[in-house]
């Protein structure tokens, strides 16, 4: 039986056994495998050592790569960059033509930049007291765009000034400083040569990641808030790429200057770095309520701001509130109009619906609106979700834009709120684009500041005719709110009319009717909290907006009050604004404006914003400037700050229905909140503090 079975095995076919024996098959299958696979890639790498450079010098792991990889931190001035092509083995410059070919893989070092970095970190002096911005650019053209920037930003001495010059050019720093007239005494900008050895040959791949490279290495030294640059568009591909790459890397933001626009955009050097990185945050609610019969001054306005200057900002939303009758030639210019406008150079045939911010509404019901209604449509047409960089513009029909006044908001808005030397954003309401011609009783010529109103330091600046200055009232015109403290109007407004339908104490006249009805409630509002409005100090020929007031018509709201008023034969009784008193309760007709000084004209775009601003387009702080009362009166920051309690108190009790308040305590203050001012009767514990 043992003979048959070894008999019969014998001829049955072969099977692996279970265990031990299987994988030493599978072993020496693998290895022939293998064999061939180190033959194939030896014959690979043979084959194409023969045409590329040597990749034991290849483009580095950005991570680890560092300035001083070829120079240690004792030798940074003895080390000297290799000057020529690369050696023949890792580089070929081509038979016949001699032309540089960009195809140099090598491993990149930064010669000049170790040393420029180093002296920098060297000084104790530079890391104290101020943010740093870094200008970089890659080809000639633009440095030769953003050098007068960065000099005038650096002469501002609101922040260290660094400029990086990149790409493949083989030009010296000091020569092209030299051909752009730069006097490096006066123009106090460190600069530094951040190419990298051999980048008149490197390849795309290795162009693209020595930007990248060198903006991180001048990020781990000098910390730049922001990067400004030419319009990316128009730089080096390779640049751009890198740039953008670890800028978003190292969270710094980004500002590209648009193509040609260098001159419109030199308000940047009045910013320090924390207002310039925060560059890209605001965002702004353009919104136009049109009254009645204003068709014609709609679409002017409409124009107006189709032809301001957007280029390298974030285009604002654009909210319009028609009537209940619309003209169809308005109706007809909405259809084909595009919002926000078709950047230059963009194909004309784009849908008119494609990235559209325009939002239309129309009102349905024909009916009298009373003051009430009217404010709180006003109100209701927007609400700032980021209250801390959402802000709403609101615009009358009659007013038409300088291509400049998106130029302003940018500049206030960053300078006011997000700048390191803001000192009183917390009373500020926000900004006016036009200037008052009345007070508030609509009659009296408004008198502004002057420059010898203004703290000691400002009043040797005597030649400058109009000064930016505050004032405890808006703009009916053009104000530009703060998303904080529009969502607390939103507030105050709710419970205002509440108070006012259970008590019957509407406004007391202390505004002219020739301002809309939302106008009185704000004024009551800024008394209550302390809160003002700054207005621009531009020249008197010159204007941001210019409200056409041949065309303006009395607020609807008001409609039926003037007829029953023009019945009156009595004449207003109106009183000096200096002395403290606006109007008497029943005074509250509609006024023309006095017409004792031409019209102004608008700021073109040939004029930079940093060329009609007063005080060298260098806005104090809040502080510095005049403040004048609701009335006009001229005010000390103490006197106006004295003043808030006293009328909130008188308002709480007058108008919110509230007691006195118990001794030693006070109300609850709510952020965004108002009703603190007010009392229903369902106030607890928790409402006293």
């Amino acid at each position: 039986d043992e003979e048959l079975g070894v008999k019969d095995d014998s001829h049955k076919p072969w099977k692996p056994a279970a265990g031990g024996s299987s994988w030493l098959a599978r072993l020496r299958y693998r290895k022939k495998r293998i064999v061939a696979v180190i033959f194939v890639l030896g014959l690979l790498f043979f084959v194409f050592s023969s045409f590329t450079p040597d990749l034991s010098e290849t483009t580095p792991d950005l991570s680890e790569t560092t300035p001083e990889d070829s120079i240690s931190e004792e030798k940074v001035d003895e080390a000297i960059e290799p000057t020529g092509p690369p050696s023949k083995e890792l580089y070929d410059l081509g038979k016949d033509t001699g032309a540089v070919d960009h195809t140099y893989n090598g491993r990149i070092r930064f010669f000049r930049l170790a040393k420029s970095l180093r002296a920098v970190a060297d000084k104790a002096e530079f890391r104290l007291g101020m943010d740093t911005v870094l200008f970089s650019a890659a080809n000639l053209k633009s440095m030769s765009a953003l050098i007068p920037m960065a000099c005038e930003m650096a002469r501002m001495g609101k922040s260290y000034v660094h400029f990086a010059m990149n790409g493949r050019d083989d030009v010296s720093l000091d020569h092209i400083l030299t051909l752009n007239g730069v006097d490096q005494s006066s123009c106090e900008v460190f600069w530094h040569d951040a190419r990298p050895d051999y980048a008149l040959y490197s390849s795309d791949t290795r162009a693209e990641s020595a930007a990248a490279v060198a903006l991180g290495h001048i990020d781990q030294f000098i910390r730049p808030k922001v990067v400004i640059t030419d319009d990316l568009k128009a730089e080096d591909p390779t640049f751009a790429r890198g740039t953008r790459t670890k800028a978003k890397e190292i969270s710094t933001t980004i500002i590209e200057i648009p193509k040609g626009g260098a001159e419109r955009m030199m308000w940047l050097t009045r910013l320090d770095g924390a207002a310039l990185a925060a560059f890209h945050q605001p965002s702004v609610d353009i919104i136009v309520h049109v009254t009645p019969a204003s068709s014609g001054s709609l679409l002017r306005l409409l124009k107006s701001l189709n032809t301001a200057d957007y280029a390298g900002m974030k285009p604002p939303r654009l909210i319009v509130d028609l009537p209940v009758e619309v003209d169809p030639a308005t109706v007809a210019f909405l259809e084909k109009w595009k919002w926000p406008p078709r950047p230059f150079g963009s194909p004309s045939s784009e849908s008119a619906l494609e990235n559209s911010q325009l939002i239309v509404r129309h009102r349905i019901m024909d009916e009298k609106i009373s003051p009430e209604r009217a404010a709180i449509q006003f109100l209701e047409s927007s609400f700032p979700v980021e209250q801390g960089s959402s802000h709403v513009l609101t615009l009358t029909p009659q007013l038409q834009l300088s291509p400049l006044f998106y130029h302003y908001t940018r500049y206030v808005l960053l300078n006011y709120l997000h700048s390191l030397g803001s000192d009183a954003p917390e009373h500020l309401f926000g900004f006016s684009l036009d200037f008052p011609k009345t007070y508030l009783n609509g009659s009296a010529e408004f008198i502004p500041p002057t420059i010898d109103d203004m703290h000691a330091e400002y009043k040797k600046e005597a030649h400058t005719p109009n000064i930016p200055f505050l004032w405890q009232a808006p703009s009916e015109s053009a104000s530009l709110f703060l998303g904080s403290k529009f969502r607390e109007f939103h507030s105050f407004l709710g419970y205002r009319i509440a108070a006012q339908q259970q008590r019957k104490k509407g406004l007391d006249g202390t505004v002219s009717q020739q301002y809309p009805a939302w106008f009185g409630y704000a004024v009551e509002f800024m008394r209550a909290r302390g809160y003002f409005m700054l207005y621009p100090g531009i020249a008197a020929d010159e204007a941001l907006a210019i409200k056409h007031d041949e065309l303006s018509n009395t607020p609807e709201e008001y409609a039926e009050d003037k007829k029953e008023e023009a019945k009156k034969t009595d004449p207003a009784r109106v009183s000096d604004p200096q002395d403290g008193d606006i109007l008497e309760d029943d005074v509250r007709t509609t006024i023309k404006p006095p017409q004792s000084s031409p019209e102004s004209t608008l700021v073109p775009l040939s004029h930079p914003l940093h060329s009609i601003l007063p005080l060298n387009a260098d806005y104090p702080v809040l502080s510095a400037l005049p403040i004048l009362s609701f009335a006009g009166a001229k005010l000390t920051a103490s006197e106006f700050l004295d003043g808030i309690s006293p009328y909130a108190r008188s308002f709480r009790q007058d108008v919110g229905g509230c007691e006195p308040d118990p001794p030693n305590k006070r109300r609850v203050l709510v952020a965004g909140s108002a009703k603190d001012l007010f009392c229903f009767g369902d106030e607890g514990e928790d409402d006293w503090v």
